[in-house]
């Protein structure tokens, strides 16, 4: 008799203990669907974009946000700039070149042992370089200009076997380029088969006047040859070898 209600019990025990664990299971998967505990969340880059990935009650979902593309924008440097120094009896007077008055040569005249630049294209040439009034005269290679005064040299201006082979008035030439022409600016023209390259140099102050270095190449027939010299200003703007 005693034995009958302890085996009651423990079978009664039984089977309340599962239902009880799976009603505490079930309790427990009610309160973690009500706190979200079935939600899952990623975030990750993908390029330039921000993804962003939810997992909620089985369902998914995705976000992107982009950025746009960097651009590379390429600045170019400026340019350098170009300082171009002329003789100092060349000065720039309401936008126009012309001569420093007491620079200027006199009114044509025969000077005796000079001769002048013969050479029609190195008056457009230099007239292209100078610009304004200046160039316009030393252009046309008329009246009170450079190119029938200022072009003037005396004597042998250019040395070597150069200066041997060019005529007084190709020499005249090379005067007219001291006399009009920046610093470093290279000279070139054309005379028959032959052509003429003129980079005159920084003028310099010497014994109250004016020197420049220079040189010239000719170009002919496959040959080059090149000469370097000095030459100095007279007051009447002839050039005469120093």
């Amino acid at each position: 008799m005693i034995r009958k209600p302890i085996f009651l019990a423990a079978l009664a025990a039984t089977l309340v203990f599962p239902l009880a664990a799976r009603a505490d299971r079930d309790h427990d998967d009610d309160h973690g669907r009500k706190h979200g505990h079935d939600k899952h969340k990623e975030k990750y880059w993908d390029g330039n974009c921000e993804v962003e990935r939810k997992w909620k009650h089985g369902e998914y979902e995705e976000k992107r946000k982009c950025r746009a593309p960097e651009r590379v924008v390429v600045v170019p440097a400026p340019a350098p700039q170009v300082v171009v120094v002329y003789p100092p009896w060349i000065v720039r007077q309401h936008n126009e070149y012309v001569y420093e008055s007491r620079y200027q040569p006199p009114p044509q005249r025969v000077v005796t042992g000079t001769t002048s630049c013969n050479s029609d294209t190195v008056g457009r040439v230099l007239g292209g370089i100078v610009g304004g009034t200046l160039g316009a005269q030393v252009g046309k290679g008329n009246g009170r200009t450079a190119a029938t005064i200022g072009g003037a040299v005396a004597g042998v201006l250019v040395g070597g076997e150069i200066g041997k082979r060019m005529d007084a008035g190709r020499q005249g030439c090379v005067g007219q380029v001291l006399e009009i022409a920046p610093v470093n600016h290279r000279v070139q023209w054309v005379e028959g088969p032959a052509n003429y390259i003129v980079v005159p140099g920084k003028v310099v102050s010497r014994n109250g006047g004016y020197c420049r270095p220079y040189t010239v190449e000719v170009r002919m027939e496959g040959r080059v040859e090149r000469s370097n010299g000095t030459a100095c200003r007279r007051p009447d703007g002839v050039w005469v070898a120093a």
